[in-house]
């Protein structure tokens, strides 16, 4: 485990000064995604640092660590992820780790007791002439029966930042406080925002739309809004023609008004689709992919999040 260790000041003719240690050094926290690396550059505060393991452009479904990555992992004191339903490349490379280091190092948003789980709804299934597996557990992509986007809550970010400063003031007692207080007023921000992002929706509450893959049930069940429909049930496969049949009639049928791709997906494809529904078109970032993660990037997704949708129902 890592300590905070000293920056000695160098004098130009290579003088090494010694005294009084002008900075410390933060406990190395890796966060697999950006949303998580916002929460913890929140909670370790002072302009300090996470390592974001898995750019936006890079998806957390699928794919081994590059060795950068891997040697990012194995250098962090603390590891905050989502778990194994979420970074499958990541799992991999814990399950290779000695199960004492993933015990005292990783720190998986899943497992904290606080942070409220959802079990998938399978918005893409629409019965059996649909192109995609029936609604079992094996037919998603994600493993298990817990959907992983759980960082969409703010509720469960506020949890995830408490638990992040529980597992840094075991590192560092002296600064304790610090980071509970951190974690406090990011606690504190999220139920104001929270409050204040209910009231721009409120407007388009009960509005019907489709959704190009199901990962935002934790940010729409707090503010009203409601997906009838998922247009894929993998990011990485294509659109059936059966399924999309099925959307189409659902969609009529509960009167939906926009469509929503992922900024990760195929947009040109997802704007047919849309013209073909008669339906308006926009864009969701679950990731944040033009967001550099900083102490007010998670607040930014959220509200980005949000302009997105009023602007698609309204």
């Amino acid at each position: 485990m890592q300590r905070r260790g000293l920056r000695i000041p160098t004098l130009g003719l290579g003088l090494v000064l010694l005294g009084t240690p002008v900075a410390e050094a933060a406990p190395k926290v890796v966060a697999s995604i950006a949303p998580l690396a916002g929460i913890a550059a929140a909670v370790l505060g002072d302009g300090d640092m996470p390592t974001l393991l898995l750019p936006a452009n890079q998806s957390p479904h699928h794919g081994a660590l590059r060795p950068s990555q891997a040697r990012a992992l194995a250098e962090a004191d603390v590891v905050l992820w989502i778990g194994p339903e979420l970074e499958t490349g990541l799992d991999s490379a814990l399950d290779a780790m000695p199960e004492a280091w993933v015990g005292s190092h990783a720190l998986a948003a899943t497992k904290i007791p606080e942070v409220t789980r959802k079990p998938f709804r399978h918005l893409e299934s629409l019965g059996p002439e649909a192109d995609h597996p029936a609604a079992g557990e094996a037919a998603h992509d994600h493993h298990g029966t817990t959907d992983p986007h759980l960082w969409l809550d703010p509720a469960n970010a506020a949890a995830i930042a408490d638990a992040l400063a529980e597992r840094l003031a075991l590192l560092e007692p002296d600064r304790a406080s610090v980071y509970r207080g951190n974690a406090r007023r990011f606690g504190d921000a999220m139920a104001a925002l929270k409050a204040d992002l209910a009231e721009q929706l409120a407007a388009v509450r009960g509005r019907h739309f489709v959704v190009f893959h199901d990962a935002y049930q934790y940010f729409e069940t707090p503010f009203g809004l409601q997906a009838v429909a998922a247009l894929t049930l993998d990011p990485a496969q294509s659109i059936g023609g059966r399924h999309l049949v099925g959307v189409r009639e659902k969609a009529r049928e509960l009167k939906a008004v926009c469509v929503f791709a992922d900024v990760q997906a195929p947009r040109d494809a997802v704007g047919g689709i849309a013209r073909d529904l008669g339906l308006k078109s926009g864009i969701l970032d679950p990731l944040g992919a033009s967001i550099d993660p900083s102490a007010n990037s998670y607040a930014t997704l959220l509200k980005r999040l949000a302009e997105s949708y009023r602007a698609c129902l309204e």
